[in-house]
């Protein structure tokens, strides 16, 4: 199959997900990978580069739309997404999520929040880019700014030609990040993304529809395998949250982010979690 053809396939794909097809397991999967997302990123706001970068976003301004975790105000949606996906693989011996899946959270949180998406709505972004990331299996920079696009192309509702612009775009974005450090690389594809799916929904990108990459001929079947025990998952996960939040959150706000995450497919909005994530502005060391 050609590349473009691919990169349509897999747009078709991605543009094609509804909450319906996330089963019981599924969406416990994805608020579980919310649940490690934020442990590692509210540890990880107090990280001294996350410091330089949420001042440099103070100081550049930008419309109030979305969260910077654990730093008290709000910024524009791609400058939030870079702060809180640089943040996500800040924190030392973090090992709670790969690059992809914390770039796509940071990217979801950041678009869902300034557009007021509901929580079905971000749950099913979220499917659609882990989904892509399942499939192209590589944890590269680059792999992580099209999942970004991936969600945030979905958020948007775009169609899949617009879809498959948007990937063609992230993916030459992404070709710079080589030889920054983790942190940066990671918010650097936040950014990426967004920017991508942006300049896709305004007609941009047809022109190079096509990835460069080893991707997939043919889409594989993605089975769901059942968790063993779901329940000792789940307490593992908020123990590891409520250790790795405490320097940040109180015990009631630490209950209160737990309890949305839980809530989150009948959130009408993003706002209740995203107030509780800057509700506490990080110390610095």
């Amino acid at each position: 199959m050609q590349g473009s053809a691919v990169t349509l396939t897999l747009a078709q794909h991605s543009a094609a997900w509804r909450f319906s097809d996330l089963g019981p397991i599924r969406r416990l999967q994805l608020r579980q990978a919310l649940f490690a997302w934020m442990a590692v990123t509210l540890s990880g706001a107090q990280d001294p580069l996350v410091h330089l970068l949420a001042e440099d976003a103070l100081e550049q301004g930008g419309h109030g739309q979305a969260t910077v975790v654990g730093h008290g105000f709000a910024t524009s949606t791609r400058q939030a997404a870079l702060v809180n996906a640089a943040a996500s693989q800040a924190a030392e011996g973090n090992g709670a999520m790969s690059i992809g899946s914390a770039v796509l959270v940071a990217s979801l949180l950041a678009l869902a929040e300034s557009r007021g998406d509901s929580g079905r709505a971000f749950l099913t972004a979220f499917a659609a880019g882990q989904d892509l990331l399942d499939r192209i299996a590589t944890g590269s920079p680059g792999a992580a700014a099209l999942a970004a696009a991936a969600g945030g192309a979905h958020l948007l509702q775009l169609n899949a030609a617009d879809t498959a612009a948007a990937f063609a775009l992230a993916g030459a974005t992404a070709l710079g990040a080589a030889g920054l450090s983790r942190p940066m690389q990671a918010g650097k594809a936040a950014a990426d993304g967004l920017l991508a799916v942006h300049l896709a929904a305004r007609g941009y990108g047809h022109g190079a529809e096509t990835l460069s990459g080893p991707w997939p001929a043919v889409l594989p079947q993605l089975d769901q395998p059942m968790p063993q025990d779901t329940t000792e998952q789940q307490r593992n996960l908020e123990v590891r949250f409520r250790h790795q939040s405490l320097p940040v959150l109180d015990e009631a706000d630490a209950r209160s982010l737990l309890r949305l995450v839980d809530q989150l497919d009948d959130l009408p909005d993003l706002s209740p979690l995203a107030g509780v994530l800057a509700a506490r502005p990080a110390r610095r060391h």
